[in-house]
């Protein structure tokens, strides 16, 4: 039987125990490694050394917080078989990890530079704030300070490599002559 060499693979994170009785377990996991978790059908277990695959039952994934899920996989129906597998690493394929190396939030974006939807220079972006979830950017430029509300869906493009954010600022936000 060939195996999937450890070099191919990440670590994402952990079996913890047995959750109910029908052989679920509780899974903590690497929150950078969510998306790529929801994503899949299939885990690696480190069992002895060597990487098993668990294929996860349909609809055996919930995912509870940003660090922790409960899985059902296929073939492990109690809790015994499930305590047998409790404490072990898992894995995924490395070329199955999503955006491995990026885990981006709105606090990353101090000193970007601010484009509109014409892609007009509006200025820098000196300081971030946090109002209970809300995002406000405080943006430098032309001898002036702007504060600009932030969300996902006024963001049209950000370039992290060239910290660039281009963003639709709502009319009459900002009175630039």
């Amino acid at each position: 039987m060939e195996t999937i060499p450890l070099a191919d693979c990440t670590k994402v994170g952990i079996l913890q125990k047995p959750h109910g009785t029908g052989g679920e377990m509780l899974f903590h996991f690497d929150e950078k490694f969510m998306d790529s978790i929801e994503g899949t059908n299939l885990l690696f277990v480190k069992i002895d050394g060597l990487l098993v695959p668990f294929f996860i039952n349909d609809n055996g994934l919930l995912i509870k917080s940003d660090k922790q899920a409960l899985v059902k996989f296929k073939w492990i129906d109690s809790p015994e078989q499930a305590h047998e597998l409790s404490g072990q690493e898992v894995y995924l394929k490395s070329e199955n990890i999503l955006n491995p190396n990026i885990h981006f939030s709105a606090e990353m974006l101090t000193g970007f530079s601010v484009f509109d939807s014409q892609k007009s220079k509006i200025g820098i972006i000196t300081r971030i704030n946090n109002y209970s979830g809300s995002f406000v950017l405080t943006v430098r430029g032309k001898g002036k300070e702007f504060l600009i509300p932030y969300s996902e869906e006024l963001v049209e493009v950000i370039d992290v490599e060239k910290e660039i954010l281009q963003i639709k600022i709502p009319e009459g936000l900002i009175g630039m002559e």
